[in-house]
């Protein structure tokens, strides 16, 4: 996961519908998936990580981390305003669940894509569509090319 760079173009792996979610290491942003999904107010992250199944899940997880190495990290910043939570990336899939269907399923296929070598690198549509544009003109200028060579 992260963020890698193509000449100037920054190329991120995970974005879904055009939201990138952000990680560190093998940390996912819940805020940015929370967001991703549709940032309904009744599935933000801190009241997800507030029932008891979830803490039950998070403190498996953090069994079997390093010590010192939480699968929780909160920057507080108030509601809406600057906050961001991460979380060990299993815990990021149990919130996926959590979030909706759809997302669960974009979720699991970025993990799988993962497991068989194939990672994803997403490039935003509108560099998709100017590379195809340009992809066109320069077969049209090299077919142009050889017919004008043509005795």
């Amino acid at each position: 996961m992260g963020t890698h760079i193509m000449g100037n173009l920054q190329v991120a792996r995970l974005n879904y519908q055009g939201h990138v979610i952000a990680d560190k290491g093998d940390m996912l942003s819940l805020t940015d998936m929370w967001k991703a999904a549709g940032g309904e107010d009744a599935r933000r992250p801190s009241d997800w990580l507030a029932l008891s199944s979830t803490k039950e899940f998070r403190e498996a997880v953090e069994a079997t981390l390093d010590a010192g190495n939480p699968g929780i990290q909160v920057k507080r910043g108030g509601r809406g305003v600057g906050g961001e939570t991460f979380a060990h990336w299993q815990i990021g899939l149990a919130y996926a669940k959590y979030l909706s269907p759809d997302f669960h399923m974009w979720c699991n296929t970025q993990v799988r894509a993962v497991i068989e070598g194939k990672v994803p690198a997403t490039i935003p549509a509108n560099v998709v569509e100017m590379l195809r544009r340009t992809d066109g003109i320069a077969k049209m200028l090299a077919h142009t090319s050889l017919i004008c060579r043509r005795p």
